[in-house]
């Protein structure tokens, strides 16, 4: 999966307005949403703030690739421990731990194997 299409200020019923955050940046028009990007949805001036996790795209590019293979080998040899948004989507299967088969998941979509689905 390659993310999803973002729109800046965009309104959601007629009471919320959303903006979509990438670090100190604002996505707008056909920005790319990945893991870690916010979602402000502001209603009645009062702001909600979610974090995009997608399972597999441990880097934030918005991708499922080698680069998250890499970032996912390296948590498991405690050379850089994952943390946040980027620990939960590299914990494929979601039971609260990242293990080797999560690592496998990864390899296995990067072949075409068996896909990850969201």
């Amino acid at each position: 999966m390659s993310g999803f299409l973002a729109t800046n200020g965009i309104l959601v019923e007629s009471w919320a307005a959303v903006t979509f955050m990438k670090g100190a940046t604002t996505l707008i028009g056909t920005d790319i949403v990945g893991t870690g990007t916010v979602m402000v949805v502001n209603t009645n001036g009062r702001d909600t703030i979610y974090v995009a996790v997608i399972r597999g795209d441990i880097n934030g590019d918005a991708s499922i690739g080698v680069n998250d293979l890499a970032a996912i080998k390296s948590n498991l040899l405690a050379i850089q421990p994952l943390d946040g948004a980027n620990k939960a989507a590299a914990d494929i299967y979601n039971k609260g731990s990242v293990t080797v088969s999560d690592l496998l998941a990864i390899k296995k979509h990067l072949l075409s194997i068996s896909l990850i689905v969201q």
